[in-house]
């Protein structure tokens, strides 16, 4: 777990929680204890408070120390209209203790009954004990006798109508008040995908303008739009407040920050949070240029009796925001199940490459020379991008001018190189040339006069939208995807373009939103590839594919320049606390060479390739090389960072490294610059990049690098200190220590640039990995027997496992801090077997264990007909 200048123990408790279900009409919690009513009741668990106010129908957020934060109300969007809880005449308010699977904690349901002919409200606040939230949901239970039709539930509405309810109204009471003057204030939210629209944080009122599609002839100057989470973080005070949507199963949670500039500064006007469709962020992308009846808003019908409601909304507030962000991340894991298990794939990749010019004797080169000279170093992965294949959405036909023997052949040819072979589909994509728009336009996606939804890719062809709920349109994935998998030998997928495809419109299931109708079809594909098949969400909503899918992408394409590194480093900043609570992150590929880029690009310089590679380093996650590899190993000065031993450590050991200046860059950085990771009690590295076009100087604490002030260390350029002969490299000359280690200095780094430096605390004795070795006593011949290593050891965390198995066979493996390794082996005939594993960890001390199986007989040469099973069909 990183550190980074304070503790982290609501973390720790966050991480001892499990997982909270809520389903559509389900009450969302699984036990409570009523209490008698309350007026003005109070929740609080010492990290967060709310209080509940039946007259004014609000309910107030307050930090530990007693300020309050923001006060809300409540609505609804039905088809017929806006309906408010201040519309209802009957409010009823019940405190009770609840248990549900993130822990235990006291919560406060409100109860809006009365109106006339339309559905009842109920507002759900709770506390957890153990974790450092709040949270929201609002419910609607359909009393009447009629259906009704839902577009949108916003269980939080803070304005200047709410704020002044229940307290006294002040000219200065801000609506978001974080302690300290509101110009002084950051926003960071998350977008619709990794790069609809390309994630930044704007300082209060500084962000695009957003059309507000409540009224189409509106302008909000200064809005600052956001899905999935959004953080706010006041700068003179250290204050924040942290909202983001548990979960994304049928609505996407977004956010509506508005604000307005005077002569003094930008102001907070209101601030919504709306569980709903994705009109509006398709409005802005794929969308934005279709025809009115295509843009159409989420519709779900509750019939008499039945309930609907929001996605859990969870808030926290205090002066950690980093803490926020990864108990945030904590919680999602524990609620979505993430599939993020083992080690982050490593390879190859087409796209930056060669883009749409790839072609069969491309790969079969570069999967040679991949084998040749980086195998041995973790990468494994060819993955063919875009370009092989016929026709977006007819992916099993490919392009006989780029690949004119199929891919069956080049899946045989890299496999055969000991390398695993990956593909890249947009799997809900279908363009106007793919055998599905000629001969079922009935399984797309339509608009309500029953014509097919366009989506926007002019610059490509005319594309619409696969329906998944389609039954024929499922048949045809399962088909396309066990054809990838059984036929090509594909074991890597990504899965693109899905943002553009999660439009609104008819489907062939009912009463189902575009994320329910997505998550329908990553469920076919999952099935159809079965679990061993690594499944990478590409451009797609971040929330909604988690727990179906292995990686996801996390911020914009890079390529061979640098502005695309710069421009990506947003992402990979502001969503590092994704990786492994989401899913295994993908900060898309490294590039070494100065071969030109996309549209010309000017290539790198030397100090740029740097920056592209340590960038992906930083994400601790997937790690994969662009470039054209014969050229790579033209480029003596640029080749060895591929094989550099600190960079693979980075990635190796699969944890993000930390934006320590997320929310508090100096404006003359231009957006967050300085990362460390914390690889074990003695090492840590540290990355400082300078994106601008200046020389730039840090001044760094100690604390503020996590590390003691009274530490004794060691900096080294991690980069550059270590000598072609293998010489122990020597002090970076511009990373000083002073004797109580209280500061660094980076002075004058050039632009375009980065220090990684590794810090080793020389008062921490190196120390092997501690490790669990579990082997079964004894196994039968011939049958497959499972040995599994499990290391937990933060002081010393493992990175590299080599299992001999005592029957003259041995096998290399690979960590992740918690997660563990196992290795399958079968023994062919009876004997006493020592297994034996070789722990080595990331400043690589190493530790062995040993353990007996023995295997009791040989394996039975006669037929036994009676115990024939058929094996099921792919």
């Amino acid at each position: 777990m990183l550190k980074i200048g304070g503790t982290r123990q609501m973390i720790a408790a966050v991480g001892a929680l499990a997982m909270l279900v809520w389903g559509a009409g389900a009450a969302g919690y699984l036990s409570a204890s009523p209490r008698a009513a309350q007026e003005n009741a109070t929740i609080s668990n010492g990290a967060v408070s709310i209080k509940v106010d039946p007259t004014s129908r609000t309910f107030a957020v307050s930090s530990p120390d007693g300020r309050e934060v923001f006060r809300a109300g409540s609505s609804v969007d039905l088809e017929g209209g806006h309906v408010d809880i201040q519309n209802y005449t009957s409010v009823t308010t019940e405190r009770s203790s609840f248990t549900d699977d993130l822990g235990g904690g006291e919560q406060l349901v409100t109860k809006f009954t009365g109106l006339a002919g339309k559905p009842d409200l109920e507002r759900v606040l709770r506390v957890y004990r153990d974790s450092p939230f709040g949270s929201v949901t609002l419910r609607i239970a359909n009393s009447t006798s009629s259906n009704v039709v839902v577009h949108s539930l916003r269980p939080i509405n803070v304005s200047s109508a709410q704020s002044t309810a229940g307290a006294k109204p002040t000219a200065t009471r801000p609506q978001i008040d974080l302690g300290g003057p509101e110009p002084r204030e950051r926003v960071l939210e998350d977008s619709f995908s990794e790069d609809r629209p390309t994630e930044r944080i704007y300082d209060l009122g500084k962000a695009p303008d957003y059309k507000s599609f409540d009224d189409v002839s509106d302008k909000l100057s200064g809005m600052h739009m956001g899905v999935g989470s959004q953080l706010i973080f006041n700068r003179y005070s250290g204050r924040d407040l942290f909202m983001g949507g548990l979960t994304s199963h049928r609505w996407l949670t977004v956010f509506h920050l508005a604000t307005t500039t005077s002569p003094s500064g930008a102001t907070v006007t209101s601030l919504t949070v709306d569980s709903t469709g994705t009109k509006e962020p398709e409005q802005h992308e794929a969308l934005s240029r279709s025809k009115p009846a295509d843009q159409m808003e989420a519709s779900v019908t509750v019939k008499p009796g039945e309930s609907l409601e929001s996605e859990p909304l969870l808030f926290a507030t205090g002066s950690d925001y980093h803490a926020h962000l990864e108990a945030y991340g904590a919680a999602i894991a524990k609620v979505n199940h993430p599939r993020a298990v083992g080690r982050a794939p490593s390879g190859w990749w087409s796209w930056t490459s060669y883009y749409a010019g790839v072609t069969d004797g491309l790969v079969r080169t570069n999967a040679q020379w991949l084998a040749e000279n980086l195998k041995t170093y973790g990468y494994n992965y060819v993955l063919v991008d875009e370009g092989y294949q016929y026709a977006r959405g007819e992916y099993v036909s490919t392009d006989a001018m780029h690949f004119p023997e199929g891919m069956v052949g080049v899946g045989r040819f890299v496999t055969k190189q000991g390398i695993n072979f990956g593909v890249w589909t947009a799997p809900f994509e279908v363009s106007l040339r793919s055998w599905v728009y000629e001969h079922h336009k009935d399984w797309l996606v339509h608009n309500a006069a029953g014509d097919p939804i366009r989506i926007l890719q002019p610059e490509i062809e005319e594309l619409y939208a696969l329906d998944p709920t389609n039954p024929g349109a499922q048949d045809y994935l399962r088909e396309t995807y066990r054809t990838l998998t059984h036929d090509w030998n594909v074991r890597y997928i990504k899965l693109d373009f899905m943002d553009d495809t999660a439009i609104e419109g008819v489907h062939y299931a009912t009463n189902v939103t575009a994320i329910e109708a997505q998550r329908i079809g990553l469920k076919v594909i999952r099935e159809a590839v079965g679990e061993d098949v690594q499944l990478d969400k590409d451009g797609s909503a971040m929330l909604a594919p988690v727990g179906l899918v292995d990686e996801g992408r996390i911020s914009t394409d890079t390529g061979h320049s640098f502005e695309p590194s710069k421009t990506a480093a947003s992402g990979i900043a502001e969503r590092y606390y994704m990786n492994r609570n989401f899913f295994v992150a993908d900060p898309d590929a490294f590039t070494l060479t100065d071969q030109k880029g996309e549209g010309d690009a000017p290539g790198t310089t030397v100090s740029e390739a740097e920056v592209s590679i340590v960038l992906a380093a930083i994400a601790g996650a997937m790690f994969e090389v662009g470039d054209d590899l014969p050229m790579l190993g033209s480029e003596p000065e640029r080749a060895p960072y591929a094989r550099n031993a600190d960079l693979l450590a980075m990635y190796k050991c699969g944890h993000a490294a930390t934006p320590v200046d997320l929310m508090s860059y100096d404006d003359a950085d231009e957006q967050p610059s300085v990362f460390v990771l914390h690889e074990g009690s003695c090492q840590t590295m540290l990355a400082v990049f300078n994106w601008t076009d200046q020389p730039r100087s840090h001044r760094l604490a100690a604390a503020q690098l996590g590390l003691a002030p009274a530490g004794k260390y060691a900096a080294i350029d991690a980069l550059h200190a270590a000598s072609a002969s293998g010489d122990a490299p020597a002090p970076e000359s511009g990373l000083a220590f002073d004797s109580l280690a209280a500061l660094a200095k980076l002075q004058n780094q050039p632009p375009h640039s980065v220090r990684l430096i590794k810090i080793i605390d020389v008062g921490v004795a190196p120390a092997p990995p501690a490790f669990d070795l579990s082997v079964l006593s004894s196994a039968e011949a011939g049958k497959p027997v499972k040995v599994t290593v499990t290391s937990n050891d933060a002081a010393n965390p493992a990175i590299d496992f080599a299992w001999d198995f005592g029957d003259g066979t041995t096998e290399t493996g690979h960590a992740v801090y918690g997660v563990g390794d196992a290795a399958t082996h079968t023994y062919t005939h009876a004997g006493t077997f020592t297994v034996t594993v070789t722990v080595t960890g990331v400043d690589g001390q190493s530790s062995k264990k040993s353990a007996m199986i023995t295997i009791p007989s040989n394996t039975s040469p006669d037929f036994h007909f009676d115990q024939n099973r058929r094996a099921p069909k792919p």
